[in-house]
């Protein structure tokens, strides 16, 4: 019954539309004129965190950003505004070596605020840098 009303809805379309009749369907409504668009100015672009339109915008993150020592700290960087191959160097403020990847690993052995800064620079020189703020704590200080 359902593929019956199914083809009984598909020739009322087909018969409205004139198909199938030899007649040629009625030709659209002429559309009115319409005006040209009216030129706007340009908008103006707010970059994060100040950022001027010849540098990266860079946005660093830290999680887990705070612990008991010995604490260990994914970091990851996220890049606007770059073209082509990156370039990483990252510094994590306790006295260590740096780090030249993407998203490294770091583990903060002694209590106290740290802060972890990157500078990424792409492949035409373009440069831009983010810091974030890592507090560990004594584990003594916090038994549980």
């Amino acid at each position: 019954m359902r593929n019956v009303r199914l083809m009984l809805a598909m020739g009322m379309l087909v018969s409205a539309c004139g198909y199938g009749t030899g007649a040629k369907p009625a030709a659209p409504p002429p559309s009115a004129p319409t005006a040209a668009p009216t030129p706007t100015a340009p908008q103006a672009t707010r970059t994060p965190r100040g950022a001027k339109s010849d540098e990266l915008v860079v946005w660093a993150l830290a999680r887990p950003d705070h612990g008991k020592a010995p604490l260990m700290v994914p970091f990851e960087v996220n890049v606007w505004g770059d073209t082509g191959t990156l370039k990483y160097v990252w510094n994590f403020g306790d006295g260590s070596k740096r780090s030249r990847e993407r998203s490294p690993r770091h583990i903060y052995k002694k209590p106290g605020t740290y802060t972890a800064k990157v500078q990424v620079t792409d492949s035409v020189g373009l440069k831009g840098a983010d810091e974030v703020e890592v507090d560990v704590y004594d584990p003594k200080d916090y038994p549980l």
